[in-house]
């Protein structure tokens, strides 16, 4: 078989062909393409003008305000013991008993005294007023009223003094029961039956939650802000959104071996579910700054230079070295660097450097 022959016509055609697809090629190699790194996209956030509250933070604890320790105000035996750790009491109930044997027998002695001294007084009593009428009389001296007039003055004192000793012995069988002072709960028992309790030594810790001192401790270096008087906002984390208002009521050194913090505290009634012994955040107002720049703080960068921020202008971001102040929350103030009003990035700012391009995307409405 002989190989095939291109005619004039044939090899025309396959040239305009040829042609024509590389008109095409060319055509479109000449389509822009696009170069350099594509934009990074950001949120922007406005300068802005606005008061700034200046506070000193810490977390602290409750403490009752009224915590009576009860004790022992006669020597005895504890013989019961009616309350424990936790109890709820009011004011009046019984913690504890003593055995109150030997004052029993001293107050019957003293009754039995007293009865015999009453007995005296009025026979002396009778004995005084025939004196007088003898005397009356002129069948006595004179002399001898003035003996019996003495005798019942002194078995009256007597009478007086007995019915005192009596009092006091009755009072202290009354104290052989152990009493709470105040309504509160048992925070500490410290006796048990068979327990001997000498006079003073304490049997129970009593906290009531009726009024609370909040003690919030500060390093030395907040010292000199903090002042009496300084609103102070409250949190409990077992209520978490809830605020509570106070006052700095007292501020105490709290020197120690390894510090010299101040104790900040203040005084406030319970709100209600409020525990002695439980966390309490607080934040004392310690000054504002009316006129304040301030940023949200993710607008803020951390660089090798210090901290920046990136203004947006003609899609590029410009870097600019800031000096920030107080931080609140989400926000920042800016002292040195920034004027009312100018756009930076937010979101996305850290991943930015000077003079990188930048789309700006809006933010979904919630």
């Amino acid at each position: 078989m002989g190989k095939p022959v291109l005619n004039g016509k044939t090899f025309i055609g396959a040239a305009v062909i040829a042609l024509a697809l590389m008109a095409g090629c060319k055509k479109e190699n000449t389509r822009e393409v696009p170069t350099g790194p594509r934009p990074t996209p950001i949120t922007v956030a406005t300068a802005s003008l606005q008061p700034l509250e200046l506070r000193e933070e810490s977390v602290g604890y409750l403490e009752s305000r009224t915590t009576p320790t009860v004790s022992a105000e006669v020597a005895g035996r504890v013989t019961r013991v009616a309350a424990d750790n936790g109890s709820p009491v009011k004011a009046g109930d019984v913690l504890a008993t003593l055995d109150d044997a030997d004052l029993k027998l001293r107050v019957a002695s003293i009754r039995a005294e007293t009865e015999r001294l009453e007995i005296l007084t009025a026979n002396q009593r009778k004995n005084n007023e025939r004196a007088k009428s003898l005397l009356e009389q002129k069948a006595i001296p004179e002399s001898q009223m003035d003996d019996s007039e003495a005798q019942l003055k002194a078995l009256r004192e007597q009478l007086v003094g007995i019915h005192a000793q009596l009092a006091a012995a009755e009072r202290d069988m009354a104290k052989a029961n152990i009493t709470a002072p105040v309504s509160g709960k048992v925070q500490n028992r410290m006796v048990s039956v068979g327990d001997y309790m000498s006079v003073g030594k304490p049997a129970f810790t009593i906290g009531n939650e009726d009024k609370f001192q909040v003690h919030l401790p500060f390093p030395e270096s907040a010292a000199h802000r903090i002042k009496t008087g300084q609103p102070v906002k409250l949190t409990v984390p077992t209520n978490p959104g809830q605020t509570y208002s106070g006052v700095v009521a007292e501020i105490k050194p709290a020197v120690t071996a390894g510090s010299r913090a101040i104790d900040v505290i203040i005084y406030k009634h319970n709100p209600g579910g409020w525990k002695a012994g439980a966390s309490i955040n607080g934040s004392v107002l310690v000054g504002t700054h009316r006129s304040a720049v301030v940023l949200p703080s993710l607008c803020v960068v951390l660089r090798p230079g210090g901290e920046v921020v990136y203004v947006i202008e003609g899609g590029k971001a410009k870097q600019r070295i800031v000096r920030t102040g107080v931080r609140q929350a989400d926000i920042v103030e800016i002292i040195e660097g920034m004027k009312d009003g100018e756009t930076v990035a937010r979101d996305g700012a850290a991943f930015l450097t000077d003079g990188a391009a930048v789309k700006v995307r809006e933010e979904k409405q919630p």
